[in-house]
């Protein structure tokens, strides 16, 4: 019987004191977008670029924007609803503070949460030469983080 009290004790030690996958869960979720000419409806041959890395955290629901440019002289910048190659309406203004880096925090809603995770968020920046948007960057999963 002690045999068995011992191996039961041992298994429950054992069972308590594993790591459990669900602690290593992070609920934050990162995103890029790379800006370009060629990637705006209709494209263009701007010379300017930009990223933008995203973070979002699904318990507080805020996306966390870093936005960098070059060599483009902003008048606007948005995050439009649509498909890849699609135009489509402005979701959130990011306001007229044009710096390089820009960094931004939005909460999102549900619904504006499994947009982002169906990839249908673009950043779009527009120029005096470029009224409808010289650069664009569809927000993506990063998937570089999952590695």
């Amino acid at each position: 019987m002690k045999k068995y009290l011992c191996m039961a004790t041992c298994l429950l030690f054992l069972a308590t004191g594993c790591d459990n996958d669900d602690d290593d869960v992070t609920p934050e979720e990162s995103y890029l977008a790379i800006l370009s000419g060629a990637t705006t409806v209709p494209t263009n041959n701007t010379s300017a670029t930009g990223t933008t890395d995203a973070i979002y955290n699904s318990e507080s629901n805020q996306l966390r924007l870093m936005v960098t440019y070059e060599r483009i002289n902003p008048t606007a910048w948005h995050i439009h609803r649509a498909e890849f190659g699609e135009k489509g309406p402005v979701v959130f203004d990011l306001g007229t503070n044009f710096m390089s880096p820009y960094e931004t925090t939005i909460t999102l809603t549900e619904e504006q949460e499994e947009k982002l995770d169906d990839g249908m968020y673009y950043i779009d920046i527009h120029s005096a030469e470029y009224p409808d948007g010289e650069i664009r960057g569809q927000l993506t999963d990063n998937e570089a983080d999952d590695d």
